[in-house]
């Protein structure tokens, strides 16, 4: 091999090892760079337990707005409301649909009727039913819930619903 090209690549061996050293200095100092702050997290949904003068309210969605399904009774009453909200406009007010509420692969059937929620002005479908339904004692466990009505389908997590449930029982209790 000539000398010239010997000195060339000793020359470019050396440029592109200083390159690196350079590179390697610099990341360090790159390192100590803070991260930027994280996003704040995007509100999830969850199981909300509401005390009211009327009775008691277990819902599931994201605060403040219309939940996916909603039970209540009144105190001593004996009897769970089922409310399952729904879209507006697939439905009219006072007609009869079906809804299916699935829970640890048993699947529980009612025949509900299409309502205005006087609270959000939304559409529900509701129904009710004894709260010595074997339905709640299946709620209390893990897993999810599906809901299932006539062009609709939603899972809802059963995690962290469970005290909150035994809670709204309690207060349905015939006395």
């Amino acid at each position: 091999m000539p000398k010239g090209l010997d000195a060339r690549f000793f020359l470019a061996l050396l440029m592109s090892s200083l390159a690196l050293a350079n590179v390697a200095d610099a990341a360090p100092a790159k390192a100590r760079t803070p991260a930027p702050a994280a996003a704040p997290a995007a509100p999830e949904p969850g199981w909300a337990l509401a005390k009211r003068s009327d009775g008691v309210a277990l819902s599931y969605g994201l605060a403040g707005a219309e939940p996916v399904i909603a039970f209540a009774c009144g105190p001593r009453v004996g009897d769970v409301a089922i409310r399952v909200f729904i879209e507006p406009g697939k439905t009219k007010i006072d007609e009869s649909q079906s809804f299916s509420l699935t829970i640890g692969g048993v699947r529980s059937s009612f025949a509900g009727t299409v309502a205005q929620d006087p609270a959000s002005g939304g559409t529900m479908l509701a129904v009710t039913v004894a709260s010595r339904n074997p339905m709640f004692t299946a709620l209390q466990g893990p897993g999810g819930m599906r809901i299932e009505g006539k062009g609709f389908a939603k899972i809802v997590p059963l995690k962290s619903m469970g005290e909150k449930l035994r809670q709204l029982l309690a207060s349905c209790k015939k006395g």
